[in-house]
């Protein structure tokens, strides 16, 4: 067995960017859909669902939270689970996790897929052909199999994540064009070349320079273009380069990593084909058909969730959590609807949102905009203050209960519960409230463009009253000035008689 060395994160270790998922995704996303759609490896949300407080299904509950956290942003998801060929390690608990996973996406209109294999081979590969936008995954191998952008789970450890309420927005982004490898040179690196007794060479900057010389490119296209039997033809001839580059360097080399690329040392198998070709030819094992636009969350099914799964699951608490957990995520997905089509309900029989619940005409709910900021956790992007009528989602959300589960006798009720049916405010991109209901936009921005005409005119009025007391005082000063002028002009007259009448007494 050979062993490997660890050349892989140490490429990453400074690449990615600190991005708001909103706002990346309002800029990197599927135009025609209004919406980023993002392929998310699983596995590691099980992981991280150990660390729920204490309760009842407290795992499941983290997995809730987080979808519902999730979809406040305009993305699409779409879940892969690993498959029954996963090399990966299992975590003890995922086929009750996958079991319930699986129902939370149901309920929340998400689609969902498991792969033959690693979950993140097939998200790689989906990227790559262009089904979905990004990869949200802690495994950045993904761009070994081919993709161009990888978005890492939210971590405190991140470097630059900010220690305050934005940190829940900042996602640390890996795009392929960014890190100054590609893909061939990524697999060659840090795959191919740190097999100690294949390729011994105790400096990673010097198959970095191999790289530079094409090395990589052509191993890479030789391995997706020829069969085996041509490959294992091909290896000899392009092996005997790499070594008479080692033992008499290019320029490419600085003259202080020249003086050591004689010492490296390359054995008859290198590279290892197989590993060549898992990496260069990995199979697709789901469909690309994926409906992004056939399901919703649906409220009913959502709240008929709590009630089974969770200890807070009666009926007030439901509506009570969910005007803060799953109102914002709704809102945000309805106004994608309507910035598709805007004149078409959402809240239909049968429909989206509604499940099999009977609801009126819903294209009144969304009130007003009441105000607007560019939010620097939101990548300085506009966002409006928008003001909405909860009440059909109450609505909704309440005849999914049946009633099964009954208050805690303990449970702390809060000193001051907000009336679940009052209007409900909440920070949207602009770009879509606008193409979703201008009718608000023009209303809101012709009411601040009357507010800074009648701020004007009032400005224009203190200014006019303002000049008017300026000529007065002016007025005054002027009539002071004379008065002094003339007092000074009297007192100078007094005081040459005065001396006058001095040097004659003295003359006398």
């Amino acid at each position: 067995m050979l062993r490997s060395r660890d050349w892989f994160r140490p490429l990453f270790q400074n690449s990615g960017t600190l991005n708001s998922l909103t706002a990346f995704s309002l800029r990197h996303g599927d135009p025609s859909l209004r919406a980023f759609r993002l392929g998310i490896e699983v596995s590691p949300w099980f992981k991280h669902s150990e660390y729920g407080q204490a309760g009842e299904n407290k795992e499941l509950r983290v997995l809730f939270f987080r979808i519902a956290a999730l979809l406040k942003r305009p993305v699409l998801p779409l879940f892969v689970f690993d498959g029954p060929h996963a090399t990966k390690e299992r975590h003890p608990m995922e086929k009750e996790l996958t079991s319930g996973m699986k129902e939370l996406a149901e309920a929340f209109g998400i689609e969902h897929r498991t792969a033959s294999g690693d979950a993140v081979i097939d998200l790689a590969l989906l990227n790559a052909h262009g089904v979905i936008d990004g990869i949200l995954t802690d495994d950045l191998e993904a761009f070994l199999y081919g993709a161009h952008t990888v978005i890492q789970n939210p971590s405190s450890t991140h470097r630059g994540v900010p220690y305050d309420k934005g940190k829940q927005e900042q996602y640390l982004v890996h795009r392929l064009p960014d890190l100054g490898y590609n893909r061939a040179s990524l697999i060659f690196i840090s795959r191919l070349c740190t097999q100690i007794g294949a390729f011994d060479c105790n400096f990673m900057e010097i198959a970095i320079e191999l790289t530079r010389l094409g090395f990589a490119d052509s191993l890479l296209r030789a391995a997706t273009t020829m069969n085996r039997t041509e490959l294992k033809a091909f290896i000899p001839s392009w092996r005997a380069e790499l070594i008479q580059e080692l033992a008499t360097p290019s320029d490419v080399f600085s003259p202080s990593l020249a003086q050591f690329t004689q010492f490296a040392r390359v054995s008859s198998f290198f590279p290892n084909i197989d590993m060549l070709l898992a990496y260069a030819n990995p199979a697709i094992t789901i469909s690309h058909d994926i409906q992004w636009s056939r399901r919703e969350p649906s409220l009913p099914a959502l709240a008929a969730l709590c009630e089974r799964y969770f200890e807070w699951g009666w009926k007030s608490e439901i509506v009570k959590r969910f005007r803060t957990i799953i109102w914002p995520s709704i809102v945000i997905r309805a106004i994608r609807r309507y910035a598709l089509s805007p004149k078409q309900p959402v809240f239909t029989l049968g429909g989206t949102f509604a499940g099999t619940q009977r609801v009126g005409m819903d294209n009144d709910w969304i009130l007003r905009i009441t105000s607007k900021k560019k939010d620097p956790f939101f990548n300085h992007e506009l966002l409006y203050y928008v003001e909405v009528d909860p009440r059909m989602l109450v609505y909704l959300a309440e005849a999914g209960v049946t009633g099964t589960r009954q208050p805690l006798p303990d449970w702390k009720a809060p000193k001051e519960p907000v009336d679940p049916l009052s209007p409900l405010k909440m920070w949207l991109p602009a770009v879509l409230v606008r193409e979703a209901r201008p009718n608000l936009v023009q209303t809101y921005e012709a009411s601040l463009a009357l507010k800074a005409k009648q701020s004007r005119a009032k400005a224009l009025s203190k200014g006019e009253k303002g000049l008017v007391e300026n000529e007065v005082h002016k007025d005054e000063d002027e009539v002071h000035k004379d008065e002094d002028e003339n007092e000074d002009s009297v007192s100078k007259s007094r005081n040459r008689r005065k001396t006058l009448a001095t040097k004659t007494a003295w003359t006398l």
